[in-house]
């Protein structure tokens, strides 16, 4: 998730993580995330927002009728919710922050405990950030923010860490401080997770206590040695 540059100093800041949910077009494979500036120090409680069409999800969108009810399908990846978990394991809050309403979104988020959830069907995501910014009292340089297309430019352009996912629209990649190998929908928001966890130097420790949780006597017996 780098490209020449280690993201480490800055991803360590982070506290809190912004995520979206569909994708847009695919990028070609190359190294796992780009770093394009140097990482900054955040101030306050750091957080992770994110998108949610295009980054949880890979864009695609299932509507029908049901019963003569509109009824609306997307499909999460069950690495990413893990991920978010673990995330929020280790004291970093995630929002999402999403430019239409969906119940499908709404059920997500209840599932993996999230509690703040911005849609808004105009996809104006400034003014709703902002104001959980200041509820919460975090600064902007202290968040992480992921996203994919045009509406996410203005988070990205002020969050201290912006992450474009692999099929992210061209404008996105080129604010951004890291770009997945992966694309949204398919394991991008894990891909992320363990890069911050990794860089603060927990993600072993949190590997190993997850294992431990789940029965797993030969790993407490090697973390032991």
């Amino acid at each position: 998730m780098h490209n020449g540059r280690s993201p480490g100093s800055r991803c360590s800041r982070w506290t809190r993580l912004a995520l979206e949910s569909d994708a847009a077009t695919p990028r070609s494979p190359g190294t796992r995330a780009t770093a394009r500036q140097p990482l900054a120090p955040g101030n306050g409680d750091p957080r992770e927002r994110g998108d949610v069409d295009g980054v949880m999800t890979d864009g695609g969108i299932y509507v029908g009728l049901v019963a003569d009810h509109a009824v609306e399908f997307k499909r999460f990846h069950i690495q990413d919710g893990l991920g978010v978990k673990m995330l929020q394991w280790a004291g970093i809050p995630v929002v999402l922050v999403s430019g239409r309403h969906s119940d499908a979104t709404t059920l997500r988020a209840k599932e993996l405990g999230i509690d703040d959830v911005v849609q808004d069907d105009g996809a104006r995501k400034l003014p709703a950030f902002e104001e959980i910014l200041t509820r919460r009292g975090v600064a902007w340089e202290a968040c992480a923010f992921v996203g994919d297309d045009l509406a996410d430019l203005p988070l990205l352009r002020r969050v201290g860490l912006p992450v474009a996912v692999a099929n992210a629209v061209d404008e996105v990649k080129a604010v951004a401080t890291l770009v997945t190998q992966t694309p949204g929908g398919q394991g991008a928001v894990r891909e992320v997770a363990e890069t911050v966890l990794k860089a603060r130097g927990v993600w072993d420790r949190m590997v190993t206590e997850y294992l431990e949780k789940r029965g797993d006597v030969a790993e407490r017996a090697l973390g032991s040695r």
